[in-house]
Formats: C-alpha cells, structure tokens, sequence
C-alpha cells in the first residue's frame, strides 16, 4: 500500500521531485477529502458566520494546502484536519445548547444604533466608523438616516443589522371620502 500511494502521490517526496501527474494526483484527493471533512462538519461552517468558522477554514486550508505541494506526511494531515472538523462540530454544538459557550466562541451583539440615537462608545469599542454605519443603514435597510432606526446591531458574525423605527402616519379623512391611499417608503 505504501508502494501505491509513493507511485500515485508521491507521499513525502518534496515539490520539486513530484511530477505534474502526481501533484494532480495530491490535489484530487485533497478535494475530495475535504469535500468529505465538509460534509462530515457543520453545514453552517460554510458560511464562515462567527470566529469558530473563520478559524477552522483558516486552519483547514492552509494545511490541505500543504499536502498539495509540501512533503507532509498526507495521512497525518487528512487526519489531523478530521479531528478539527470534528472538534469544530463538537464546539459549535455546545454553543448551540450553552449560551455562555456561545458567548465565549461567538461573542456577544453590540447595540451601535438604539432608538435613533448613536452609541459612540459601543461603535468605538466595535472600531465602526460613523461612515460605516451609515453605509450599512443605506445597504442593508435602505435608510439614510440614523433617526429611522429603532435598532442597529454589530452581530456575533460581524455585520450589522438593522430594525426600521415604524413609520406612523396620521390621517384626517374627511367626510364622503371613499378611497385613502397610503404609501410609506
């Protein structure tokens, strides 16, 4: 067996001993590998939505990587990156039934945006600028001012939403009208 996997993918053998064929070789099982260590993972890790996520990608692609073109042991790699998706796994479903594991992982929302008002302290200990904010309330809610937000959160995945304020309107109907038509926009 190790005959075949030195003839396949060259195992061990540094870059510049290993052929094109060879190194198309590494790759493949690479991919597959780690379309397997994918699926065998939380399918939320593919959105990379909180500091766990980022960190297991991070770690993951930069050492799937190296089976490709360094001389790692190739087994040794495959099985360490099973162990971290599987203690990934296993943390994010602790910070699934903890709230205070999830708020050690994930980290905790900020209110940057309450009632209208600017919290200036929570947007500096966040390093939001007043700019980004107001670039977030034009993408994300369609508003340009601050005072149509009731709230505006940094969540624990590091975008900021937005709850729209209510818009009230009120309306004098006068006797005999039949039709009202309100738009609010």
């Amino acid at each position: 067996m190790d005959q075949l996997a030195q003839s396949i993918f060259a195992a061990g053998a540094p870059a510049r001993d290993v052929s094109f064929l060879q190194l198309c070789a590494r790759g493949a099982l690479v991919f597959f590998a780690t379309l397997l260590l994918l699926r065998l993972g939380s399918r939320r890790f593919l959105a990379q939505r909180n500091s766990l996520d980022v960190v297991l990608a991070f770690i993951l692609g930069t050492m799937l990587s190296r089976v490709i073109t360094d001389p790692m042991p190739i087994a040794g790699i495959l099985g360490v990156a099973l162990l971290l998706v599987l203690l990934h796994r296993l943390l994010a479903s602790v910070a699934a039934r903890s709230h205070a594991v999830g708020r050690w992982i994930k980290g905790e929302p900020v209110v940057l945006v309450a009632d209208g008002r600017v919290e200036n302290p929570a947007l500096r200990r966040s390093c939001v600028s007043l700019h980004d904010l107001d670039e977030d309330l034009r993408l994300t809610a369609n508003l340009e001012r601050v005072e149509d937000v009731r709230e505006a959160r940094l969540e624990r995945n590091g975008e900021i939403s937005v709850v729209r304020r209510p818009r009230v309107v009120t309306l004098d109907v006068a006797a005999g009208v039949q039709t009202v038509r309100i738009e609010l926009g």
